[in-house]
């Protein structure tokens, strides 16, 4: 172990922040989970790992921040609660002074610089975990050294690489309706996720629709995500076949 692992405010030699790499990495192998934004909606596609025996059916990564904001989170949990609370006690002090809701930008740059501040000081650590604000304006990204950047389009967790290319991908002749959103998000989260798991018990869909100052959340049931599922891997058996055959 080095002795720069110790220390989120010491540099290494090569100018590095061992701590804050090491909390990127734990995001980067926590299960995936992807938005993508349409018309004033906004697609949830996450990977949930759910024991059979847990009475719960959904993942705690999609939550609710404001009346008009969301999060979905990627990571250590108890660091994204910590988190949570703090956007929710800025949005409520927000708006008990102004008398309207918190801007998305503006809540999205407030908990970047408390993920950013944990990289600064001795005695703290950089928080585990990435996350995606959602609202009206769009899809906020913040990370675990506070960089913060908006897309139409984004994801965190395992292979978010591989799933951001697959978006940009599928998204770069436009969106036609719900159901083709449904569908790209699914074909997106297979790039983080084994086939096996690519079915209801392993997938989870949900569509924020939002006004000025207000959001509402459906969960798409397990029926329909096990026929996009099915659709999507034998789309992607049907692409390898013809890959093969060339």
């Amino acid at each position: 172990m080095s002795k720069y692992d110790f220390s989120t405010t010491t540099f290494s030699d090569e100018g590095r922040l061992h701590q804050v790499e090491y909390a990127i990495k734990a995001v980067a192998t926590a299960p995936t989970i992807l938005a993508v934004n349409f018309n004033s909606q906004i697609l949830i596609a996450a990977h949930k790992r759910i024991p059979a025996l847990f009475a719960q059916k959904r993942t705690e990564k999609l939550l609710q921040l404001d009346k008009s904001v969301y999060i979905a989170v990627s990571g250590v949990l108890s660091d994204a609660n910590v988190l949570i609370e703090e956007g929710r006690l800025f949005a409520q002090e927000y708006f008990q002074e102004r008398g309207q809701r918190v801007p998305l930008q503006r809540l999205s740059v407030h908990m970047a610089d408390i993920m950013q501040t944990a990289t600064q000081y001795g005695g703290l650590r950089p928080y585990g975990v990435g996350a995606l604000l959602l609202g009206a304006e769009g899809i906020y990204q913040i990370d675990p050294s506070g960089n913060v950047a908006k897309w139409q389009a984004a994801a965190v967790g395992k292979a978010s690489g591989d799933v951001n290319a697959k978006i940009k991908q599928l998204i770069k002749d436009g969106i036609t309706d719900v159901a083709q959103l449904k569908k790209i998000g699914v074909q997106s989260l297979s790039k983080g996720v084994e086939k096996e798991d690519l079915n209801k018990n392993g997938v989870e869909l949900a569509l924020i629709s939002f006004d000025k100052y207000q959001g509402s959340i459906e969960y798409i049931n397990d029926d329909e995500i096990e026929q996009i599922c099915k659709q999507v891997i034998e789309d992607g058996d049907r692409e390898e076949d013809n890959e093969n055959s060339k």
